[in-house]
């Protein structure tokens, strides 16, 4: 994302950007546990944040990245859970409206197949599809007048 700010937010100048990013991070990094370092990935989180405050007009709203929890990709949660609360943290101090993806989702998993949302544990069956954009509806309806 650092390297497309100029074409993807700045030169279009957007009135709502809405983020989900960091479980890439991880999938991408986790066969050789390479992670990318917590630091790195806020410098470039905040990059990006930066960049939208202050270079557009545009309300912000973060999505919290989640993981199904399958068995082969439990151990993905090493680096995800720190990413995330470097993730609320930036949240709290860029963000105009905080989507707790991951939390809502865990919750959602009460008394239900947590696999009927994720099979892979990333990418969103139908059934995961229709709950998170019932989520994003929901929160992003908050930045529309």
């Amino acid at each position: 994302m650092v390297e497309r700010l100029q074409a993807d937010f700045i030169d279009i100048q957007p009135d709502i950007v809405s983020i989900l990013i960091g479980i890439n991070d991880v999938w991408h990094h986790s066969e050789k546990r390479d992670w990318i370092p917590a630091e790195v990935f806020e410098e470039r989180y905040r990059t990006v944040l930066e960049a939208i405050k202050n270079k557009t007009g545009a309300k912000i709203m973060i999505m919290e990245p989640f993981l199904i929890p399958i068995e082969d990709k439990l151990f993905f949660r090493e680096d995800l859970a720190p990413k995330i609360e470097i993730i609320r943290g930036l949240a709290r101090k860029y963000a105009d409206i905080y989507l707790p993806t991951d939390g809502l989702l865990q919750s959602a998993f009460i008394g239900d197949d947590p696999l009927s949302y994720a099979a892979d544990g990333v990418h969103p069956t139908g059934k995961g599809s229709d709950f998170i954009g019932q989520l994003y509806f929901e929160y992003i309806s908050k930045l529309i007048k």
